[in-house]
């Protein structure tokens, strides 16, 4: 039965504020209440985690963000902090497994860079991990790395020989050497292995537990060359969220101001200000590149870059109405809409208010939509989404908002986002041409995304490479992932075209502008009966539910051109010398097509009269229409 939303909300503002004020026992309380309202919230349990580990509760920690991690088993940063967690409690071992989990969830989102880190710090808190081992020799060999590759095979090597597993010892020393064929150690390794003695020392063989179980890592750090100090709980390290690489963009531009040729001495100042701040921030100091900035601010700096830092540094702090305070002044801003918005939208999430976090996720993807398409589409961009946001609010289903929340925040703070995005964008702009617009936020919301993206790239492919069964093979397997994916059904219609299976295609653009219609987005319903209409121009059963749909809309002179062309397509099907529809029109009738008009209720009457007493026989080629 689901909680009471007001009682969790205001419960998670109350925590919020506690927590801004290191009020961390209160902040626990209220975060049991928002918990015990809907005890599956991830808000709630990561806000809750925190408290315990700024408590030292550690133990509690942990099991708060196993829980969050259950209910978000596709969020790396959730599992990361487990195994944070785990290392804190040296367990050294159950960490590194944590790690590797992480490393999963972020391989899920093709993020390869932050899941090799996640592998290296597996192999460093347990070298004996050898699912981190393959890993990082696969992601070596991809990168060209043949030497690390082959480091790793001979640390998989003495692993196995421990494990009394020779053979396959055996087999990672031989691809050792293959990678790098002069590798003395690989040489030393596989000789002993074959001759049943105990391996030689080297570099690999100083990864050894000592007597208290702690690892002895200095060589494994010079090859790796990584750092080993543990990460702090919050650190978001690796991350490239629009927010993150806005703030990159922001500081080096307040580093850069200290050096201004500007003689005013206030304007001097206050640019040394903001690189000491700027500077401060990089590296953590979050108290002091708060005061800084806010000593900027009495100066009478009033720049977004400011306003946009200082929110991110009150969302670090979990101060979260103050950090509403300042990106909302730059949300405006056309260089800081992206992070902004998206900074927004986390703040909310974290005080437990997902409708309007995710109406400010849906304005960093209407903010790339509107870049990336011709000006002419902003009023259309405003309404759907406007619309789309609307449909949320209605359901008011509070885990498919957080699910969509998920899902965007998910994909927009991988690696290479921007990339993928407008892949997504050229591909939905190549299967529908100008029409119907679809926005970014319909594939985003998908409870897989980027498998979503993935697939479309690929059936496209096919389409491109004339490859149509592969493509409708493709296309199958998506819709079973994703069967509510409208653009995957507009894909099918496209090769059906290309099969020349016209009715077939037209029938997949109605079934589309149907739903489109049930979800009462009549402009795209529209767009796609039109669509339909172009391949099957004689149906005119298409045609009288066109102009259903446009009298629905009160689009009457668009209605009234379709009853035109649905005059027409009477006269022309019944062009035969007895045709029943000659005593109605002139001589020449299409000479003045709007006299048709006047007539078309009553010969569409005696029509399906004459079709129930001798029904026409069913007309077939490349016009492609059904049986009138």
């Amino acid at each position: 039965m689901p909680g009471n939303r007001r009682a969790y909300e205001s419960a998670m503002k109350r925590a919020a504020n506690m927590a801004w004020g290191k009020k961390w026992s209160r902040a626990i309380s209220e975060y049991e209440k928002a918990l015990a309202e809907f005890p599956q919230d991830v808000a709630a349990l990561t806000g809750l985690g925190l408290a315990y580990v700024e408590t030292r509760q550690l133990d509690q920690a942990l099991n708060t963000y196993k829980q969050a991690a259950n209910q978000s088993p596709d969020n790396p940063e959730v599992i990361q902090r487990v195994g944070q967690i785990l290392e804190r409690l040296a367990r050294w071992p159950d960490a590194a497994r944590a790690y590797v989990l992480t490393a999963d969830a972020y391989l899920r989102l093709r993020d390869v860079s932050q899941a090799t880190e996640m592998w290296q710090k597996a192999t460093i808190l347990d070298p004996e991990s050898l699912d981190a081992h393959r890993n990082l020799i696969k992601v070596y060999k991809n990168q060209g790395e043949v030497r690390r590759a082959a480091r790793h095979h001979l640390i998989a090597a003495r692993v196995l020989e421990r494990r009394k597993d020779r053979a396959v010892a055996m087999e990672h020393c031989t691809l050792a050497l293959e990678l790098d064929p002069h590798n003395r150690e690989a040489q030393d390794i596989l000789q002993a292995l074959q001759r049943g003695r105990p391996l030689p020392d080297g570099p690999t063989g100083r990864l050894q537990p000592d007597a208290e179980g702690k690892r002895t890592l200095d060589s494994f750090v010079v090859f790796e060359d990584i750092e080993t100090d543990s990460v702090p709980l919050l650190d978001d390290q690796g991350r490239r969220s629009p927010a993150d690489m806005l703030r990159r963009h922001s500081l080096t531009r307040m580093a850069e101001a200290m050096f201004s040729d500007n003689v005013d001495p206030k304007e001097m100042e206050a640019n040394r200000l903001l690189g000491h701040a700027a500077d401060l921030q990089t590296r953590g100091l979050v108290d002091r590149a708060i005061e800084t900035y806010e000593s900027a601010r009495e100066m009478g700096v009033n720049t977004s870059a400011l306003h946009f830092n200082l929110g991110l540094l009150y969302q670090e702090k979990r101060g979260f109405q103050r950090a509403l305070d300042h990106l909302s002044r730059t949300s405006s801003d056309p260089d800081y809409t992206l992070g902004a918005h998206y900074a927004i939208g986390e703040c909310y999430q974290a005080v437990g208010e997902p409708a309007r976090a995710l109406q400010h996720y849906f304005q960093v993807l209407k903010a790339f939509d509107a870049q990336t398409t011709a000006p002419s589409y902003t009023g259309e961009l405003d309404s759907t989404y406007a619309q789309l946001h609307q449909q949320y609010i209605k359901q008011a289903d509070v885990e498919e908002m957080q699910r969509c929340i998920q899902s965007i925040s998910s994909f927009l703070s991988a690696r290479g986002w921007g990339q993928r995005l407008m892949l997504a964008r050229q591909q939905l702009d190549s299967l529908t041409g100008s029409t119907p617009f679809i926005t970014l936020a319909e594939t985003l919301t998908e409870p897989n995304a980027e498998a979503v993206v993935a697939a479309l790239g690929r059936i496209l492919s096919y389409i491109e490479q004339d490859m149509p069964l592969t493509a409708l093979e493709e296309s199958f397997w998506a819709i079973q992932q994703a069967p509510y994916y409208l653009p995957l059904h507009l894909a099918i219609a496209r090769i059906l075209i290309r099969e020349q299976r016209l009715d077939e295609a037209a029938q997949k653009y109605i079934a589309v502008a149907q739903t489109y219609r049930t979800r009462g987005d009549l402009r795209r319903a529209i767009a796609l009966f039109h669509r339909a209409l172009e391949i099957v121009p004689m149906d005119v059963e298409v045609r009288e539910r066109l102009i259903q749909i446009l009298t629905d809309a009160n689009m009457i002179d668009q209605a009234v051109e379709q009853y035109i062309a649905l005059a027409n397509s009477y006269y022309q099907l019944d062009s035969g010398e007895n045709g029943f529809l000659r005593p109605f029109c002139a001589p020449s009738p299409l000479q003045d097509p709007k006299g048709l008009i006047s007539t078309v209720s009553d010969f569409n009457i005696l029509w399906w009269v004459k079709k129930r007493q001798s029904p026409v026989p069913t007309r077939t080629g490349r016009s492609g229409h059904r049986k009138v």
